[in-house]
């Protein structure tokens, strides 16, 4: 796959990274959205939803191969989760509207 200005994997998860920590949230679900812009080949943060979207739903599960709803409840219950982890080369995953 050719690379594409905002592309890079790296480059979102130390957003994640740095804003998560910078904000101190742990052990919590959340989504985070981001902005791309093209023109400085930049990477943003829109938001950050300290909760689970229904929106990702589809979107978790093509990266990890179970419901991240078990994870939420864990972490609810003051249990460790334990993720059927499988191997995957990516572990990210976006989706990313395209104006007509």
């Amino acid at each position: 796959m050719a690379s594409t200005v905002c592309s890079s994997d790296d480059r979102y998860a130390d957003v994640s990274r740095r804003a998560v920590s910078g904000i101190g949230l742990d052990n919590s679900p959340f989504s985070i959205e981001f902005f791309c812009d093209q023109t400085y080949d930049r990477v943003g943060l829109l938001e950050i939803n300290p909760r689970i979207s229904q929106a990702h739903t589809d979107l978790f599960e093509k990266v990890y191969g179970f419901s991240h709803r078990s994870i939420m409840l864990d972490v609810a219950l003051g249990r460790k989760p334990e993720p059927p982890m499988k191997s995957r080369s990516n572990k990210l995953q976006m989706k990313c509207p395209v104006p007509s």
